[in-house]
């Protein structure tokens, strides 16, 4: 599974020009969630943790504290630095690339040994050109939830 920010860029850009600014949820100043919040899916960062990811094109996630029950964190995130939109696949096959070697280096253990999984978000075309997102943000965890806490070092 593999999701994209995938709304349209002109929505998302009309939806942040109508509120303002984008809601990044309840933080502490160092920016560690204190509460359960949704937030747009370009705020999430790494070292929150998540809810369910529907499939498909996402616009918001649910943040949750990781000390609470959750599904998902997110653990790496890197910039791509073509100059132009590569294309999906290429996206997809650096972005891979990225969290398989991120996953292992943070849990302690490559993701075929783990009972986690990983996915991550990635720029479309979209969003490449008229944003700027360059980022791959890498997310593990488990479609059923019941996670607590971090995955760090715990080669699960």
């Amino acid at each position: 599974m593999v999701l994209s920010r995938r709304w349209v860029a002109l929505a998302v850009l009309v939806a942040v020009a109508a509120a303002g600014c984008t809601t990044t949820g309840p933080r502490t100043p160092s920016g560690t969630p204190t509460a359960v919040a949704t937030i747009g899916a370009f705020d999430v960062r790494v070292g929150d943790c998540t809810g369910e990811l529907p499939s498909g094109g996402i616009s918001s996630v649910t943040l949750i504290p990781c000390g609470q029950e959750h599904y998902w964190e997110a653990f790496h995130s890197a910039k791509l630095t073509e100059e132009t939109y590569p294309g999906q696949t290429a996206i997809y096959e650096a972005g891979n690339k990225l969290c398989k070697a991120a996953f292992t280096e943070f849990v302690g253990v490559a993701p075929t040994k783990s009972k986690l999984q990983f996915t991550f978000f990635y720029p479309t075309q979209d969003t490449w050109q008229n944003t700027g997102d360059r980022e791959v943000l890498c997310i593990l965890g488990s479609p059923k939830g019941g996670l607590t806490g971090s995955a760090k070092d715990t080669k699960k």
